[in-house]
């Protein structure tokens, strides 16, 4: 009778795919928990790009593997943070040894929640390159920590967080120049990830 989709983007492939009336579907948006939160240093010498994802097609492994190779070439001193499991894991590890990538990433496996904001508290940049995101409320969390994000226009959390920096899934070499200065460019970084911050204040579960 009536249709409740979490972004526009789930409205049009909801249309697209099941042909649904679009006159019975609204966008509800997810929201998330007001919470303080604490910026904390990490022991790397290097700076952290974070990614909280099942490790599946839809979340784009093989352009995270593109971006990051863009992103040592130009930025050696980083670290790509992977936390997440799924059923592209085991080949997502071999292709990352394969390109000689290994040094470059930290596979975490299952984070429990507590875990997620210890390790957002010390991220730089959160990138989600998904293929096809329905929502993608990481973004959210990542942006309550002041982590700017980089984001598949693919997603339905780029259509609220605006603040952001937004490329097709495809498009690796955008995601590593984007990439790229928020780790380059101070301002740019506290620019980006305040105002994302303060878009959160309007994106409460009530």
């Amino acid at each position: 009778d009536h249709i409740l989709a979490v972004s526009e983007f789930t409205k049009s492939e909801i249309i697209k795919h099941y042909l649904a009336d679009p006159s019975i579907i609204d966008v509800v948006y997810n929201g998330i928990e007001p919470k303080p939160v604490t910026r904390k240093e990490h022991k790397l010498k290097d700076k952290i790009v974070v990614l909280l994802r099942p490790i599946t097609h839809q979340k784009g492994p093989r352009f995270l593997l593109e971006t990051a190779e863009k992103v040592a070439n130009a930025y050696p001193k980083v670290k790509f943070v992977v936390g997440g499991t799924g059923d592209q894991f085991s080949q997502l590890l071999e292709t990352t040894a394969y390109r000689k990538l290994g040094k470059k990433f930290i596979f975490t496996g299952f984070l429990s929640k507590q875990k997620v904001d210890e390790l957002l508290q010390m991220a730089d940049v959160y990138f989600m390159p998904s293929v096809s995101e329905p929502f993608g409320l990481t973004a959210l969390e990542a942006a309550q920590h002041f982590v700017p994000g980089v984001l598949s226009k693919q997603s339905g959390a780029g259509e609220v967080i605006t603040a952001s920096l937004q490329a097709d899934y495809w498009d690796t070499d955008k995601y590593a120049n984007y990439i790229y200065a928020l780790l380059k460019y101070d301002t740019l970084h506290k620019t980006i990830s305040s105002r994302a911050n303060q878009q959160l204040r309007s994106l409460t579960w009530e």
